[in-house]
């Protein structure tokens, strides 16, 4: 409703000209108006023939825009409306209906019905057939995860947004949903036994309120902070209880947020604040998410925190952090935030070295691929071509991105780098393209997990992930790995400092009482030396004065300041590993051998 065209959509800032000009790229378009109505974006066309192929628009507008600044639908008319004046008269473009170029089929059993009620209600239509194409319908990336998210909670299972890329249609899906189903273990038969854990030196467990431990100074200050969330439940052990997921988070912090972990770094002290949403909420609404975001920074600043980094999604579904800067705009008593990204880079940059030190090769006879070119990926990119010697070649390929922007980075390369090898760009809206399985080195930086496929990997392939969640499965890289010892992986965006770091975790004795050993050990069991770069950002911004906290893309200075103070600190990447795996010696030695 803005006079100036422009709208906000999905939490996007969109410029409706630029969209419409980009239509009239296109030589069979003559006239193009582009509105938006109820959270959708519509376009309506003047084509200079007829058709009714309207995928063809779309087709178009995704190789030169990105995904929400697609329409989803595409209205052709003969000509446009215009007032007495001769401009074109926007309330009286016809109401837009949805143009599915296959016949509607209603649901044919009860879980098809349930899958079209939540594609309908998360793509905000009335109802959907079984053969309607999700992305053809304009649902987006995020809209995925929503979808992904509220599908898992109403079927109980674990699911991935890779699958609806592969089976955008309910048809299509429900089938992955009878292999997932699972009979759950009936309560008679759950062991109650609960074996005292063996944990590291370096790990204490308390069961008290750590916030009324800090205010009632039993505890240390702290001196800085990190925001999480809850990562997706277990589905079935919730169901054996009888508890929905909202129960869980009830029961662990009354649905407010709280410290869930206090870190004793070698540099300070850092409180991580858990908030009460799960990892599907935090895309569902951005001003439900930012407002708790809120509520957090409310606590940090009780704590004493002088910075707070956002970990995980939270940049992702906040732009990066400017939708919580506006909105606190007008607060001067809270810390001030940070993506940590530019720590997170550095980090991954760290990792490129540690790998390739550990595979025993030189990164000028590497292929890299980039799969991912947001904040963290194009900025790793960068540092990469800052700090250390040139690959033989690079590959970028992106989900989301468009193409033109992709080539704006390789200009990038070429002219501000003096990159001399190959750069070749791929661009991919389903599964990850074949090329990408030519990189010898892969980094990947894309919140889609598992799109990227270990059984197409070349031998000797290496891959740096950024963070959870990953791109490939961790699982069948753990098995290729002890079978063939042909692959190296790793969690790139973890730090090794030169000391343990002392962990002080909450476990509410109510959760405590009804989680499995294996949730348990997975909770409380972590690695003295590593800590996610993220999390470290805080407390880097606190104590270092060039290291300032910063929102939006992160620039190629703010990571090499970063980076030059993890070398200084000596700091550097975590030994191989992935999740709770540790890649053993013995292993590397092996494919050290075959890489001979």
């Amino acid at each position: 409703g803005r006079l100036d065209n422009q709208v906000k959509i999905h939490g996007f800032r969109i410029e409706l000209g630029e969209i419409e000009a980009t239509l009239l790229e296109n030589p069979q378009i003559t006239q193009a108006v582009v509105i938006a109505k109820d959270e959708r974006l519509i376009a309506y066309i003047v084509p200079k023939k007829t058709t009714s192929e309207s995928d063809q628009w779309r087709e178009f507008l995704q190789t030169k825009l990105p995904d929400y600044m697609i329409p989803s639908n595409y209205v052709q008319l003969k000509a446009l409306p215009l007032t007495k004046n001769g401009k074109i008269d926007r309330q009286k473009l016809p109401d837009p209906q949805i143009q599915n170029k296959v016949e509607f089929v209603a649901p044919r059993n009860e879980i098809e019905a349930q899958l079209c009620d939540i594609w309908a209600a998360v793509l905000g239509l009335e109802s959907i057939g079984i053969h309607d194409n999700f992305f053809t319908l304009g649902g987006h990336s995020l809209q995925a995860i929503q979808l992904v998210s509220k599908m898992s909670m109403a079927m109980n299972c674990d699911l991935s947004v890779k699958s609806l890329f592969l089976q955008p249609t309910v048809a299509k899906f429900s089938p992955i949903l009878q292999q997932k189903s699972k009979p759950s273990q009936p309560m008679n038969q759950v062991t109650q036994s609960k074996p005292k854990l063996q944990l590291s030196p370096f790990i204490k467990v308390e069961h008290r309120s750590l916030l009324t431990l800090l205010m009632t100074g039993k505890i240390d200050p702290i001196d800085s902070a990190a925001l999480t969330y809850f990562p997706t439940p277990d589905f079935n052990r919730l169901e054996e209880l009888g508890w929905t997921p909202q129960t869980l988070i009830e029961e662990f912090s009354d649905n407010l947020p709280i410290i869930s972990t206090i870190f004793q770094t070698p540099l300070g002290r850092i409180a991580l604040i858990s908030l009460p949403q799960f990892v599907y909420q935090l895309y569902e609404d951005q001003n439900q998410t930012v407002n708790t975001i809120i509520e957090a920074l409310d606590l940090a600043k009780q704590i004493g925190a002088k910075t707070v980094s956002l970990t995980g999604l939270l940049p992702s579904a906040t732009d990066y952090g400017t939708a919580i800067t506006q909105a606190i705009s007008h607060r001067q008593d809270l810390p001030p935030i940070t993506t940590g990204h530019g720590t997170t880079s550095a980090t991954v940059v760290l990792s490129i070295e540690n790998i390739l030190r550990d595979a025993n090769r030189n990164i000028t006879q590497e292929k890299i691929g980039f799969l991912g070119l947001g904040s963290v990926g194009i900025s790793t990119l960068r540092l990469m071509l800052k700090t250390l010697p040139h690959p033989q070649e690079i590959i970028l390929c992106d989900v989301y991105d468009k193409l033109d922007q992709l080539e704006a980075i390789k200009q990038e390369i070429i002219n501000q780098f003096n990159f001399k090898g190959d750069v070749h760009l791929i661009l991919s809206k389903t599964e990850v393209p074949q090329e990408i399985y030519q990189s010898s080195l892969i980094v990947g930086a894309t919140n889609v997990a598992d799109i990227l496929d270990v059984n197409k990997l070349n031998p000797q392939t290496l891959i740096v992930d950024d963070s959870a969640p990953h791109c490939f499965s961790v699982e069948k890289a753990i098995k290729r790995l002890e079978t063939d010892q042909d692959i190296l992986f790793t969690e790139g965006g973890i730090l090794r400092p030169s000391q343990a770091i002392e962990r002080l975790i909450y476990l509410p004795n109510n959760l405590q009482k009804i989680m499995t050993d294996k949730q348990r050990h997975n909770y409380l069991h972590r690695q003295p030396f590593n800590i996610t770069g993220c999390v470290f950002s805080s407390l880097l911004s606190t104590q270092f004065e060039q290291l300032t906290p910063r929102v939006g893309l992160v620039d190629l200075d703010t990571s090499l300041q970063h980076y030059k103070v993890l070398k200084k600190l000596n700091f550097r990447a975590a030994d191989l590993s992935c999740e709770n795996y540790q890649l053993s010696p013995k292993l590397i030695n092996q494919f050290q051998q075959k890489n001979k």
